[in-house]
């Protein structure tokens, strides 16, 4: 199974790294998110944290941020990239997606939430943990999602049908869960692209 922690430990293990958000992108998606809920973020989450470089440029942005991760191999290689300087600022929650509940101190805690590259996972129902990831945001709280998307009439192979949403599918579930559904923007090739959305 894909979600697996064994899988995942054995992932980062090997030192596999993910696509960082560039400075620039984050920034500009911090700003956006900034203005729609109209004041300073103060708390976020990184659902899905890795070895945790997105939660550490938070952090140097002056943001407390949980990070969440299944793999405690990918958490540990987090807290050596980050904790000296931001131990403070950077809280490490082991978190299994797919079996448990967030706990209640976390239910409607922030003003920004990532789920970065864990939509597509194909263990993982989407539409469920829409749900649950939608919890953890305060009333005026984004929810930042960035994942590959699958584009009608193009054809992929079975990786990519195994990290990535249905474009058209993907949107019409937004859409029914939030009253804003933003493209922020849209990267890679046309027939496979990224693209990051900000729901609230």
């Amino acid at each position: 199974m894909i979600d697996t922690k064994e899988f995942w430990n054995q992932i980062f293990s090997e030192g596999k790294k993910f696509r960082p958000l560039e400075g620039d992108e984050l920034d500009s998606i911090l700003e956006k998110a900034q203005q729609t809920i109209g004041h300073k973020i103060k708390r976020a989450a990184d659902v899905g944290a890795g070895t945790g470089e997105l939660a550490l440029s938070l952090a140097q942005r002056n943001i407390d941020v949980t990070a969440f991760d299944i793999s405690p191999v990918a958490l540990g290689k987090a807290k050596e990239l980050s904790f000296e300087n931001y131990k403070d600022l950077i809280t490490f929650q082991e978190f299994d997606l797919n079996k448990e509940k967030f706990a209640s101190i976390y239910k409607n805690s922030f003003d920004v939430v990532f789920a970065k590259f864990i939509l597509g996972l194909k263990s993982i129902e989407s539409e469920n943990l829409l749900d649950k990831l939608k919890e953890l945001l305060t009333s005026e709280g984004i929810l930042v999602i960035i994942t590959p998307v699958l584009v009608k009439g193009q054809e992929y192979d079975e990786r990519q049908k195994n990290i990535s949403v249905q474009k058209e599918v993907f949107e019409t579930i937004l859409s029914s869960k939030f009253k804003l559904v933003e493209t922020l923007f849209e990267k890679g090739e046309v027939s496979w692209p990224l693209i990051a959305y900000l729901c609230s």
